[in-house]
């Protein structure tokens, strides 16, 4: 009889959880739905940016971050591609990846991962127009 319980139980757990995405997928996501998430969120980016001018002020040029979104729409990675970025500050794209990771995104095909890379732009003109 225990047997059957404990049985029944891991059946019950493997038919009640699906397993992880396990494969970079070349297929595509919304990519509007990808953008006005990303544009929802700007406020926030525009924070890390202008934490980062308050240590230098002339920071200035373009971020590229990489992630993956999950057949969920999670970020289960995302990193600063420093070849493709003009901006390198250590801080900046520490918190740009911190906040990369709480936004929920269109969901890429079921088992798999979408990478995508999405450029930011920053002005120090800008910084100084927020500042005042």
């Amino acid at each position: 009889m225990k047997k059957f319980i404990l049985t029944g139980l891991i059946l019950f757990l493997a038919a009640c959880s699906s397993a992880p995405p396990t494969k970079v997928s070349e297929a595509q996501i919304d990519k509007d739905g990808v953008r006005s998430v990303i544009r929802e969120h700007l406020p926030q980016f525009k924070a890390c940016y202008m934490e980062a001018t308050a240590k230098n002020p002339q920071l200035a040029g373009k971020v590229a971050v990489l992630f993956q979104v999950s057949d969920r729409g999670r970020i289960s990675k995302a990193e600063v591609v420093e070849k493709k970025s003009t901006l390198i500050d250590s801080e900046l794209s520490a918190c740009m990846v911190k906040e990369f990771k709480t936004l929920k995104l269109p969901a890429s095909p079921e088992g798999t991962f979408v990478q995508v890379t999405y450029p930011f732009l920053f002005q120090a003109e800008e910084a100084k127009l927020l500042k005042k």
